[in-house]
């Protein structure tokens, strides 16, 4: 009665739903008190039935309107067994993750070889039948792996600093031609806790790949300044379009190397191997903070915003999204869109508490990395 008092249940052969009002405005602790006392039960009932604390979505009645309440802004606690979990790993499921793995392997080499398509000194070896120069390739294919590598392991190692080490499955690389690989999807094997647990494992992934994408993009840069005249011929060569096809870019090549802003669209500019992975992973990285579905950024975006809020979000992104890919003749953005449809679109498991909101540092964070995604999204602007 201190914490929650219930004023009408509902009941169902799998669960039970009480609907109430808070007895305190604080309901992460509300949560917690009510969880502790199921916890306390006799007859081991916290082992036999869980709780989730959700907003109460049902439209208000006339004579909430009337008494001039707000249904839709009161909790409800939701009961339901244990032994309601999502599907978990199989021995297919780690084999199929090793799988898509040894695909994105392939992809990512296929991608860093088009790296060097315009490299004439490469091409010429090729067609003389030199095959053994596509080692070249290999320092930025395991580069672009690595990167992804590196964001996968910081959303482990985020779910372990949580407190829940099996909350995340095995992942399932996504193979691309386009830029060696999509990402991951990874699910949530169990309910995250609440939405700060889903905010900060879902964001180490994108936020230490972002930071360390961009790293490795000026570092390219700056090496590709100095180096050599024979040191460039070994490089893989872009066109100069590469640099205008994102607003952050080419703002960080304008500084680092602005030579090659200065070039036609056309131009091919040599590029050291490092800038190739570094403005790989950003790409990459972008694409999964958009605020869609199961993505990192639809996983933030529902724990910073609420699911309504993220849900409309997810679908102007997609409208905006394929408007870029039809109007700019942008395949990447139409790829990528399928994609996302097809596997991610979809809302992810809610949180065990889906009503205390997380704080307003994550949400500037959520805001810096929506940022990010956006300008790295959008073309460098002509001038």
């Amino acid at each position: 009665m201190d914490t929650f008092y219930v004023t009408q249940t509902e009941r169902s052969p799998l669960a039970v739903l009480f609907r109430g009002n808070l007895r305190k405005q604080d309901s992460e602790a509300v949560f917690a008190k009510v969880q502790e006392r199921l916890q306390a039960q006799p007859g081991g009932l916290g082992e036999r039935v869980q709780l989730l604390l959700m907003p109460d979505f049902t439209p208000p009645s006339m004579d909430d309107m009337d008494a001039g309440e707000d249904a839709q802004a009161r909790p409800i606690f939701l009961a339901i067994s244990t032994q309601a979990q999502p599907k978990q790993p199989t021995a297919f499921t780690y084999v199929f993750s090793l799988a898509t793995l040894v695909a994105s392997a392939f992809t990512a080499f296929a991608y860093a070889l088009g790296t060097f398509a315009l490299n004439t000194e490469f091409f010429a070896k090729v067609n003389d039948g030199d095959l053994s120069v596509a080692s070249q390739a290999l320092p930025v294919a395991a580069g672009i792996l690595g990167l992804q590598l590196v964001h996968e392991l910081a959303h482990r190692l985020a779910a372990l600093a949580s407190g829940k080490k099996n909350l995340l499955g095995p992942p399932v690389f996504i193979p691309s031609l386009q830029v060696g690989t999509f990402g991951t999807i990874t699910p949530f094997t169990t309910f995250p806790r609440d939405r700060k647990q889903a905010f900060d494992v879902s964001v180490a992934g994108p936020a230490l790949g972002a930071v360390v994408s961009l790293g490795a993009l000026i570092g390219g840069l700056l090496l590709t300044g100095g180096a050599t005249t024979d040191a460039l011929a070994a490089f893989p060569v872009v066109p100069a379009a590469l640099f205008h096809s994102s607003a952050i870019i080419g703002t960080i090549t304008s500084i680092a190397l602005p030579q090659a802003m200065l070039q036609a669209l056309s131009t091919p500019v040599p590029l050291h191997p490092l800038a190739v992975i570094g403005f790989t992973g950003v790409i990459v990285n972008a694409l999964n903070l958009m605020p869609v579905g199961r993505l990192d950024g639809g996983r933030l975006a529902a724990a910073g915003f609420g699911r309504r809020t993220a849900a409309v979000l997810g679908t102007l992104t997609l409208l905006l999204q394929a408007a870029s890919a039809i109007f700019n003749n942008y395949s990447l953005q139409l790829f990528w869109g399928l994609v996302v449809i097809i596997f991610q679109r979809g809302q992810d498991l809610p949180a065990l508490d889906e009503v205390s909101e997380v704080d307003e540092g994550r949400n500037t964070v959520l805001l810096v990395l929506l940022a990010f995604a956006l300008f790295t999204l959008v073309p460098f602007p002509s001038l």
